[in-house]
């Protein structure tokens, strides 16, 4: 008989967009909130099919986000930025 146990995360990653030029923050998200998931890959994933989805009407100047942020209540835990996505000369370039 298996024994039953369940994942609590104590993060989830998001996904945020800014404009070329805005400071990029390692420790403190911002931006335009865009996605959200338990999971690194859904969220990376999601944003990609956005950019594919969208190139011929997407602003190339955008980054895209993705920060693991704690879901703990009064967590001294700050945000953390895990990879930055963006367009160059004709590619997604991934950081």
């Amino acid at each position: 008989m298996s024994t039953e146990i369940k994942v609590k995360r104590l993060f989830t990653f998001k996904a945020y967009s800014i404009n070329e030029g805005e400071e990029v923050l390692k420790d403190a998200h911002k931006g335009e909130f865009i996605y959200k998931s338990e999971c690194h890959y859904y969220c990376e994933s999601t944003i990609l099919k956005f950019i594919k989805n969208n190139l011929n009407n997407l602003d190339k100047s955008k980054k895209y986000l993705i920060y693991k942020i704690s879901t703990e209540e009064d967590s001294n835990i700050k945000d953390l930025l895990i990879e930055q996505i963006f367009i160059k000369d004709d590619k997604i370039i991934i950081i």
